[in-house]
């Protein structure tokens, strides 16, 4: 079976969903063909050295796209079009019906919909709280939804460039690290980050806060530099922000969200996480994981009863004690085998496709609705592309 995965690049493409797509590929490449297919404005990052991508620029009008990419799955002939983002579903519902392949459409974490969201048949969700979602609404009482939460393998490391960093942290400083894109939308998690670390400090500890992340906000990034020096070191340029996850090696705690955490987790790594009713990132533990995994190690987890004062004692108790963090690895890397490997469901994925339906229902009016959202948020993105100077068509 020939399984064309298809998603969308409206930037640099190096967000989370494209290190899961990746992931997923080289997991399934050992039962499926597979292929990459990235539609987009720029060509992702992530992606585009595998051997097996084909990247597809996006045209105006946006037939000429659709037109391109019909010719070529008609001579690369997939049996499932597999898509990771809603832009990418859009071309792959057209195909769908030109083609007479069936369409499998994977929500990469996220929150939950207010607004509109488009019509599918079948779909992977990688969050109980989307599960929960689309399974009690009406809209999508037709259509068969599969938690599926597992796509990380485990990162092997970067012992070079771990080395590059270890040049600047303080001998003996335990190390605290949050791999993030610096953007308006991090910045309170970024901040927060930096506040625990600060706090630590202020009480005596040798603690380090180290940062690596992809600028996409330079006004977020003027103000971060205010906080760059000794106690916080923020490392933006490309040769430590690309996979970035293989420098996690280097951190004792790991303050992470969706697959960041997941693949620190793996790792060992002690970790916190931010919630929606905590100022300060939280120790993730027995008593609460369920939860976070349930929000895919999101901001939008609420811990009941998490006292600040008590959670702060809990993280300076680590930071004290080597034992505890070494019976925490244990338990977290335990926890991570079962819920994140993906290893661990590729008969779940090959029954799955193997149950797909060609050509499902057309849903003419929603197509429309769904041919909209995807024409905003592209203009959206060539007008962002812009500002930064970029040329797209």
């Amino acid at each position: 079976m020939k399984v064309a995965f298809f998603i969308t690049s409206k930037g640099p493409g190096v967000g989370g969903h494209f290190y899961s797509l990746r992931a997923t590929v080289e997991a399934l490449a050992k039962q499926f063909d597979t292929e990459i297919i990235n539609i987009g404005l720029f060509p992702s990052v992530v992606l585009r050295h595998l051997t097996n991508w084909q990247f597809f620029p996006i045209q105006r009008p946006i037939l000429k796209t659709l037109l391109s990419l019909r010719t070529y799955v008609g001579r690369s002939r997939p049996d499932v079009l597999h898509a990771f983002d809603l832009e990418s579903l859009l071309f792959c519902r057209f195909l769908a019906l030109l083609n007479n392949k069936p369409v499998l459409f994977t929500k990469c974490g996220g929150p939950n919909p207010i607004r509109y969201f488009p019509i599918v048949d079948e779909m992977i969700v990688y969050s109980s709280e989307n599960l929960s979602f689309f399974e009690k609404s009406a809209r999508y009482s037709h259509a068969k939804i599969h938690h599926i939460a597992n796509r990380i393998q485990i990162v092997e490391q970067d012992p070079l460039r771990i080395e590059m960093l270890r040049q600047k942290i303080r001998p003996g400083a335990t190390v605290f690290m949050r791999i993030s894109r610096i953007s308006k939308f991090h910045k309170p998690s970024i901040l927060s980050s930096i506040e625990l670390v600060r706090g630590l400090i202020r009480d005596g500890h040798n603690v380090q806060l180290l940062l690596v992340g992809a600028v996409q906000d330079q006004s977020f990034a003027k103000e971060l530099w205010n906080y760059a020096g000794k106690d916080i070191i923020v490392e933006a340029e490309d040769q430590f922000t690309r996979d970035a996850s293989r420098l996690l090696g280097i951190a004792d705690f790991v303050i992470g969200t969706g697959r960041g955490a997941m693949e620190a987790a793996f790792l060992g790594k002690v970790l916190l996480a931010p919630t929606a009713n905590a100022e300060l990132p939280i120790l993730v533990n027995a008593g609460n994981i369920e939860q976070f995994f349930s929000y895919n190690f999101s901001g939008r987890a609420v811990i009941p009863n998490a006292s600040e004062v008590d959670q702060y004692n809990l993280i300076t108790a680590f930071v004290e004690n080597a034992q505890l963090r070494k019976d925490y690895a244990d338990f977290i890397t335990a926890f991570a085998r079962r819920n994140f490997d993906i290893n661990t469901r590729l008969e779940d994925y090959a029954r799955l496709y193997g149950s797909l339906q060609k050509k499902g229902a057309c849903h003419p009016i929603d197509l429309l609705f769904h041919m909209e959202l995807v024409r905003r948020s592209l203009n959206q993105a060539r007008e962002e592309a812009r500002k930064r100077g970029e040329t797209v068509a």
